[in-house]
Order: structure tokens, then sequence, then C-alpha cells
């Protein structure tokens, strides 16, 4: 399939957290700011990863209104997660990608529907396209996400499914609680 070799090729982790990132987006049907993606590749060199993007990667990502990103087609980021991205992967990007919209979130932002809290809630979702991919591990994943996410209600909530679902219905209560408190 062209999609996964297109991944494979992707040369270093940096160009492949920049990538994942934009995909999880847009597959996500969220816009993501540059400044969000190249803060998820720290301690990476964000100019060498944007000059590559620039030149030789360039028909993987676009910009538009000068700095957002995305790549050429929503159903092309879609495919991608779902069929190339392994969950290892997705469970890392999606890590990095949380960790570096947190500071974009408040609750105002929540409220103003801004896209950086729209991305974070569909990222969360447990129902969406990053939380079933991890499955087993989607727990050991809002853990980390606990330390950046844990103000917000919504992170419970999702929190709280994900224990529902796999029958863990006393984890499913204490977070609940923790949702309410």
């Amino acid at each position: 399939m062209r999609l996964s070799s297109e991944w494979e090729s992707l040369a270093d982790d940096a160009a492949k957290i920049v990538y994942g990132c934009v995909c999880l987006a847009a597959a996500s049907e969220a816009p993501i700011k540059s400044s969000i993606a190249f803060r998820a590749i720290a301690p990476y060199d964000a100019h060498e990863v944007f000059a590559r993007f620039a030149g030789p990667m360039r028909g993987l990502i676009t910009w538009f209104d000068v700095e957002w990103l995305r790549p050429r087609h929503r159903v092309i980021a879609e495919a991608t997660v779902r069929h190339c991205m392994t969950s290892s992967e997705i469970f890392d990007i999606s890590l990095r990608l949380s960790g570096a919209l947190a500071p974009y979130v408040s609750r105002n932002a929540i409220m103003n529907r801004t896209p950086e809290a729209r991305l974070a809630r569909r990222l969360m979702d447990a129902d969406g396209i990053v939380v079933p991919k991890l499955r087993h591990q989607a727990e050991e994943w809002f853990a980390l996400l606990e330390r950046n996410w844990g103000w917000n209600s919504r992170y419970w909530e999702q929190r709280a499914l994900v224990a529902l679902k796999e029958r863990r219905y006393n984890r499913a209560l204490i977070m609940r609680n923790k949702q309410l408190a």
C-alpha cells in the first residue's frame, strides 16, 4: 500500500511525529497550529523538520492561513492513522500531541470552542480515533495525560468510559467521582 510505504519512508522520529500529529488532528476533524506540531517534537530541532516538509516532503503537509498545517487530504490522514500507524506509534504521538496542546487549552478556550480545545476533546474521546486503537493501553495513556489534563472534567468522563467499557466498574465509579469533584 502506498500510504504504508510513505509512512515507513519518513526518515526519522521527528518527521514521523510531526506528520503523525497532523494526521491525528485531521482524522479528528480539527486543524493544528504549526507551533503545536513543532512543540510535540521537542527536543528535536523544529527548523530541521520544517526544512524537510518545505523541501523533499512537501507533498505530505500543506500550510494554510499562515500558521495552520494539514495533510494533503483528510481521508489520507484517516487511512494513515487507521492502517499505517501502529498502536505504539499512536500511543506515543498522541501523548506528545496532547502534551503540546495542554498550554493552549483552558476553561475559557473550551467555552469559546477554540480549535485547540476541539482537538483535545476529540483526541480523548473514548469512541474517537485514538482511544479505540490503544485498546488495553488506553488506561495507561490516560494516566500519563493526568498531569496536564487532570483539571478537565471531560478528561475524567472519558477515562471513566474507558474503564466502563473494560467492565472495571469500581474504577469507572472512581473516575466519575473525580469528574464531579
